[in-house]
């Protein structure tokens, strides 16, 4: 797992639930890697705005360049509700 990854708290359910070791390291691509799965993980707000500014097929070329990998992206959330582009202060 990419060690920028330790504040979503995925590692700590694979860990605790699920028993799994994960090992915290900088990867080159992706957030996770699964043997020869490499796994992006992308909030539904940027995986849109990746599609929009090219930057999704970019990264989706890089994970499958990098040792022949599989590339897998987990979208969180719903890519039809975006976020105001300004937000204001509350009141």
């Amino acid at each position: 797992m990419d060690f920028r990854e330790e504040r979503s708290g995925i590692w700590k359910i694979l860990t605790e639930r699920f028993e799994i070791e994960v090992v915290k390291d900088r990867l080159l691509v992706g957030d996770y890697l699964i043997k020869d799965i490499v796994v992006e993980r992308k909030t539904a707000s940027d995986f849109v705005q990746s599609i929009i500014d090219g930057r999704l097929f970019i990264q989706a070329k890089r994970m499958k360049g990098y040792n022949d990998l599989i590339a897998i992206f987990i979208v969180e959330g719903d890519i039809f509700i975006r976020p105001p582009l300004i937000s204001t202060p509350m009141p």
